[in-house]
């Protein structure tokens, strides 16, 4: 298949979005606030996952 000339549509006409290509929204729940021209995103409560501590967080070290 010559993929040169086509663009991700192309290639999957049946698919119509980002969400539609795999992106986690299904396993995350986003919150998007905006408050004096500030937009905020949080991970929800309810979310399927949150992350974890960084690397170099006292937390992470503790295993």
């Amino acid at each position: 298949m010559d993929t040169t000339d086509s663009g991700p549509a192309d290639l999957a006409p049946d698919v119509e979005g980002p969400e539609d290509r795999g992106a986690p929204s299904a396993e995350a729940h986003y919150v998007v606030t905006e408050h004096d021209g500030v937009t905020r995103v949080d991970i929800a409560d309810d979310a399927a996952f949150r992350p974890g501590p960084g690397q170099g967080q006292p937390e992470a070290d503790a295993e």
